[in-house]
């Protein structure tokens, strides 16, 4: 299918959605559907969208809440794309995903991942991008039988600086600030 016919069908949907009162967006949703959401993605979702181009199909200052779960690293140009994220949530509007973790094997285990991502970046966004940061922490997945038998090593964050593939991501919060800056 064509993107301009896929854009043509869509065009009413979105529409509709925007005038919906939940103000809260799950972007790159793949078939992650929640309940209480906006979801979004480029073939499927409430809303189709490519988050590759700019600008995303919400206003400014729309939503209460951004959820960006394993998205960010699938984006060409990351820092576009937290900066529209900015422009779309109201003050005090919270963005919030995961990202796989630089050292994790799940990082490098995608041919379009772009980017890599460590906990301290989060904090340089913050501040480059002009977030208030609340959150940026290491996390496991508990998916595999691997992943079960490594999380229940004991020190976790201790033997974590000596072997660095015993996270998998990184959960991260920002928040836009409540004043206009």
């Amino acid at each position: 299918m064509k993107t301009e016919n896929l854009n043509e069908q869509t065009e009413s949907t979105n529409a509709e959605c925007l005038q919906r009162p939940d103000r809260r967006l799950n972007l790159g949703c793949g078939k992650d559907l929640r309940v209480g959401y906006i979801n979004s993605d480029l073939l499927g979702g409430d809303v189709q969208c490519d988050l590759r181009k700019f600008p995303w199909p919400w206003p400014d200052n729309y939503a209460d809440e951004i959820l960006m779960w394993n998205v960010l690293e699938h984006m060409p140009d990351t820092e576009a794309a937290v900066m529209e994220v900015r422009r779309i949530l109201k003050p005090g509007g919270v963005f919030h995903g995961r990202v796989p973790f630089c050292y994790s094997q799940m990082a490098f285990a995608h041919q379009q991942h772009f980017h890599y991502f460590h906990v301290r970046l989060f904090e340089q966004m913050a501040n480059d991008l002009r977030f208030e940061l609340v959150k940026a922490e290491l996390a496991v997945d508990n998916v595999t039988l691997t992943h079960k038998l490594r999380n229940l090593i004991p020190f976790r964050k201790f033997l974590g600086q000596l072997l660095l593939n015993m996270w998998d991501a990184v959960d991260f919060e920002l928040r836009k600030p409540s004043n206009r800056s």
